[in-house]
């Protein structure tokens, strides 16, 4: 029985890597029909001889740096907003914690994508002015979309994580004297 299983799963395992291969073959075939791999586009990228080949390089170059900066920023903000969210979460009384879970449950369920546009848009019609921060509108835009989103995934991780300890731990805290917020 478990050698039919293993005939069938490399049997089906090679028919997905022809499939695969064919649409891999169909798709380098139609960009080469249309030009796609000609040394004229890819000059600039390849070439140092090329007019461009300095200035697509700083690009790609300036665009690293800012994604690194970005990811940075993002990291660092989304620690600190997701554990003081995760904390309130915890802390807050029932009608504290309302606002604080619907807003996470919010930023949860949108893609970061949409969250990140969604930031972009809002500052832009309520006017929040972000020109007075350093660096470009744009990552300032980004940096705050991708805190929304990250800071909401670290709250739960850090509620999940509180919540998996055994009850036992909580009254052992409380037994040496923590208060209920220590503990």
């Amino acid at each position: 029985m478990l050698a039919l299983v293993l005939r069938r799963q490399r049997i089906g395992t090679a028919a997905a890597l022809v499939l695969i291969a064919g649409l891999v073959a169909v798709a380098i075939q139609r960009l080469a029909s249309r030009g796609q791999f000609d040394s004229d586009l890819w000059s600039p990228w390849v070439n140092p001889s090329d007019d461009s080949f300095a200035q697509v390089w700083e690009l790609v170059g300036r665009g690293a740096l800012n994604t690194i900066l970005a990811a940075a920023m993002a990291i660092t903000l989304s620690l600190l907003v997701g554990v003081v969210l995760g904390v309130a979460r915890m802390m807050s009384g029932r009608m504290g914690r309302i606002p604080v879970v619907g807003f996470i449950e919010l930023f949860r369920g949108l893609p970061v994508v949409i969250t990140i546009v969604f930031v972009w848009r809002a500052m832009v019609e309520i006017g929040i002015d972000v020109s007075v921060l350093p660096g470009e509108p744009a990552l300032w835009y980004l940096v705050i979309g991708l805190t929304l989103y990250n800071s909401v995934i670290i709250a739960e991780i850090l509620r999940a994580g509180v919540g998996s300890l055994p009850s036992g731990q909580r009254e052992a805290a409380l037994a040496v004297g923590l208060t209920n917020g220590q503990a």
